[in-house]
């Protein structure tokens, strides 16, 4: 979006009463892929988190994206007999063309780069998507080692469908357990036992993650528009009201 387009959406945003923002680099447009900057507009979410701080100061809370397995455009493949570290080797994600990675040194610059979005003004993280578990808590970890003390919010994609769910993980480059993609291909022409296993998982997730204390402030689930699964996970969780 060109500045003058982000200036009347965060004015229009203001006179609504609207005080959330969610400061996101934004992915390429449909048909494209490669993101490019529009002509006027800013290169990055930092740019864009510096520039509401600028003009409007303390009054939006801004959230910013973090990516606990590095940003889909630093996953690389893992070339055939590459030796992985201990760290990446807990990042590893299996598509169906073969392993990749977010190498050590791409994953320190993607904390550098967080840290730089909350020391000029975010006020919260909110992750890309995630399935396995131990991965979130080792980011929340790196973050607060670096000095990052603001709260991270997991952000979940309860699966609501097979398809769906393959398109999601390839496009996001995100690292699946092995049960739990053993259990959806089990049951993948199945749409409500799909779901079923959805909510399960979904909730153990969510439980697996509050007693681990990282989350702070909540859960982020990413419905798609799709409310079903969601409230099922809350349900199990004793939290819809």
């Amino acid at each position: 979006m060109p500045e003058e387009l982000i200036a009347k959406a965060l004015e229009t945003a203001k006179t609504e009463g609207i005080r959330n923002i969610v400061a996101l680099r934004g992915d390429p447009p449909k048909g494209q892929d490669e993101w490019k900057a529009a002509e006027g507009g800013f290169t990055c979410a930092l740019d864009l988190v510096k520039h509401i701080r600028k003009l409007y100061g303390d009054y939006f809370c801004l959230s910013v994206a973090g990516y606990p397995e590095g940003h889909p455009t630093v996953i690389k493949k893992v070339a055939q007999d590459e030796q992985l570290t201990e760290a990446e080797k807990k990042r590893v994600v299996t598509l169906e063309d073969g392993d990749y990675v977010c190498h050590d040194a791409d994953y320190a610059k993607e904390l550098s780069y967080l840290k730089e979005k909350v020391d000029a003004g975010a006020d919260m993280i909110i992750t890309q998507m995630f399935f396995d578990v131990e991965v979130y808590i080792q980011f929340v970890a790196d973050c607060r080692e670096i000095g990052i003390k603001v709260p991270i919010l997991p952000g979940l994609m309860v699966v609501q469908n097979y398809g769906g769910f393959i398109r999601m993980i390839g496009f996001c480059k995100s690292r699946v357990p092995a049960k739990l993609r053993l259990e959806l291909d089990a049951v993948k022409d199945d749409d409500a036992a799909v779901k079923a296993v959805g909510a399960r998982e979904g909730a153990a997730m969510c439980r697996r993650i509050l007693e681990s204390g990282t989350c702070g402030k909540g859960l982020h689930l990413y419905s798609l528009n799709q409310s079903e699964v969601s409230f099922e996970v809350l349900s199990q969780l004793g939290l819809k009201v």
